[in-house]
């Protein structure tokens, strides 16, 4: 959908020096962009024609904030949409940001005491309070949850650029069953769903990418990429896991607590005597069955 588009890169919103000048985090990789060249890299792997403009592109020292961003709306990218198309009248601008920016944001109370009085908060850093899971119990209430979609509005007459609290803000996809639109943090995590993130971590680690040869010398693959039986993941529960079992295991990421890390640890836990064949099997209940990880009901993101 994006071949013969042009896709423009806003970095307005610096989370990275944010954090730096707030002294919290250093060199937080997390939240600092990647150079144009890798950024272009990764796009065009995915969509080769793809035309990527830059002239937007904030990378000064200043600090960022939402506040900054709304400066960046009014005083330059609205007036230029505008002036190429006049007849239009209205724009949909779309924020990718983390929750406890979005939180802080739009998501806060309207008011709360401090050690120095009751702080009221501005209608724009309160108009999604409403849609914030849980809502929360302390000064800053929830914070949205992982791709949940909040739309707000602005009034722009060429001028004046100001929030509309009386359109108010809504979660979009938003169900009886998913009133946020998107489930919680899954609490069940198996080793399929981090896969991906492994090539990225060995880069920003400075390892090497694994050519398919040096792959081929690697212990087996982690048996998440393995749909077993019921009689296999028993008969696993008596030979154990693997040297290879998670990307842990095999330097390709920090050790996540998936669900087959836990079995892994449980199992390094349980009495050994059990795993040898001269012991009658029916009393070696201490040793933990191999997780059913093609069930839903084992990984949530199944």
């Amino acid at each position: 959908m994006l071949l013969g588009r042009c896709v423009f890169a806003l970095a307005v919103l610096n989370f990275a020096r944010l954090c730096d000048c707030a002294g919290v985090i250093k060199g937080d990789l997390d939240n600092t962009a990647r150079v144009k060249e890798d950024q272009l890299k990764i796009l065009r792997s995915l969509h080769p024609e793809i035309n990527v403009n830059y002239s937007y592109r904030n990378d000064s020292a200043e600090l960022s904030s939402w506040e900054h961003f709304e400066e960046f709306l009014q005083a330059k990218l609205l007036p230029e949409m505008v002036a190429k198309d006049p007849r239009k009248t209205s724009f949909t601008i779309g924020v990718a940001a983390h929750s406890i920016f979005l939180r802080d944001s739009v998501g806060r109370r309207s008011e709360v005491r401090t050690l120095f009085g009751t702080e009221i908060r501005s209608d724009r850093q309160t108009i999604c309070h409403n849609q914030m899971p849980g809502k929360g119990s302390d000064e800053h209430g929830g914070k949205p949850y992982n791709n949940q979609i909040l739309e707000i509005f602005y009034n722009y007459d060429g001028g004046a650029f100001t929030i509309d609290p009386s359109a108010g803000c809504r979660t979009l996809g938003s169900s009886p069953e998913l009133p946020y639109g998107v489930p919680g943090s899954p609490q069940h995590i198996c080793e399929g769903d981090i896969g991906r993130c492994a090539p990225v971590w060995r880069e920003l680690k400075g390892k090497p990418s694994l050519t398919m040869e040096a792959q081929s010398n690697l212990p087996a693959l982690p048996m998440h990429e393995q749909v077993l039986d019921a009689a296999a993941r028993l008969q696993r529960r008596f030979t154990g896991p693997t040297t290879s079992e998670t990307f842990s295991m095999r330097g390709d990421l920090p050790q996540v607590e998936t669900v087959e890390q836990k079995w892994v640890d449980a199992w390094n836990k349980a009495d050994k005597k059990c795993a040898s064949s001269d012991v009658p099997r029916s009393s070696c209940e201490d040793l933990p069955v191999y997780p059913d990880t093609s069930s839903k009901a084992v990984c949530d993101c199944v």
